[in-house]
């Protein structure tokens, strides 16, 4: 009945993206067959014990994943002879994707983030850096606000280290 309360009172309290959440009518489908009183109490110590485990373990066994397997199968997805031949060119700026999303701004004089840097550099501000840096909850609760879900979240998160 008040599923969608409950979702918002979660993400509150735990710091949730709603991009993590299932679907609010499908789990309501799926609720309405359980017998609420039978469930469990949460315990806070394995909801701590998963975050230990997203934090720590995850990254660890990421890191063991074979870089060759990765770089293989995106490989073997390019179509090579015939008219694609050279497509994937980077010395041209006409190469195919030049000029967009990560390769957005090459070729070009100046940084492609200077446009809008003070927007950035404003909001790192606000965040209250101490030697250039902040802390990490103060930097958790600005990506928070974003509402992507915490697998992303955790990428951006490696990234910044």
């Amino acid at each position: 009945k008040n599923l969608s309360q409950i979702y918002e009172k979660i993400q509150r309290e735990h710091q949730i993206s709603p991009g993590d959440f299932p679907e609010i009518k499908r789990m309501q489908d799926q609720l309405q067959h359980h017998d609420f009183t039978k469930f469990n109490i949460l315990k806070p110590r394995l909801l701590e014990a998963v975050d230990k485990m997203l934090a720590e373990d995850i990254a660890r066994l990421m890191a063991m994943i074979p870089v060759e397997e990765a770089t293989a199968s995106k490989e073997s997805n390019i179509i090579r002879g015939g008219a694609f031949d050279g497509v994937m060119n980077d010395n041209t700026v006409f190469g195919y994707g030049r000029g967009e999303g990560v390769d957005a701004g090459s070729g070009e004089p100046e940084w492609i983030v200077a446009k809008d840097r003070y927007k950035y550099d404003q909001l790192f501000d606000n965040l209250n850096p101490v030697d250039g840096k902040v802390t990490g909850s103060a930097a958790k609760q600005e990506m928070l606000k974003s509402k992507l879900p915490n697998s992303v979240l955790g990428k951006v998160w490696k990234l910044s280290d």
